[in-house]
């Protein structure tokens, strides 16, 4: 029988060695993923603010996460990246993936660009060391049939 638990307290003891090292291999690896993140301020008295992450991937391009603290039920905001700053916004340089409205807080990702638009219509490529000196903004809009309507915006980049 004293065999029997010897054998039982070697793979315990096996076990429990082994778990802390699996653990923190699986934490290391999150903290390998580089990121920045931005706020963005509501504009006139629409009341939105929220945030904007940049995330690298294994192959250099980014992800682009934008947040809202609130939105406006099924209604599609429109997310773009422009060139200049909030005070001297430029043309579209990266159209994002529109946040659809929940009436709460609500969010959309843009996975895997490695492209962006230039004043002339021509593309450049760009990665995730770029995006963050790139001279440019943020700006969250209503709706396409009320693109004028601004709801919040922050500068990113080299701004």
């Amino acid at each position: 029988m004293k065999f029997v638990n010897i054998k039982q307290a070697i793979v315990i003891a096996l076990i429990s060695a082994l778990m802390p090292v699996t653990m923190i291999s699986c934490d290391k690896d999150d903290d390998d993923v580089r990121w920045k993140e931005y706020p963005l301020a509501a504009t006139g008295a629409s009341g939105v603010t929220g945030k904007i992450r940049f995330t690298e991937n294994a192959d250099r391009s980014f992800n682009v996460l934008v947040t809202l603290n609130k939105s406006v039920k099924d209604t599609a905001h429109l997310v773009n990246i422009l060139h200049g700053s909030t005070t001297t916004p430029g043309a579209t340089a990266i159209a994002l993936t529109n946040i659809t409205g929940t009436g709460n807080t609500a969010s959309s990702e843009t996975k895997n660009i490695k492209q962006m638009k230039l004043p002339d219509n021509s593309l450049k490529n760009i990665n995730y060391d770029s995006i963050l000196k790139f001279n440019g903004n943020v700006n969250v809009l209503y709706s396409a049939t009320r693109s004028d309507s601004s709801i919040a915006k922050g500068n990113i980049g080299a701004n």
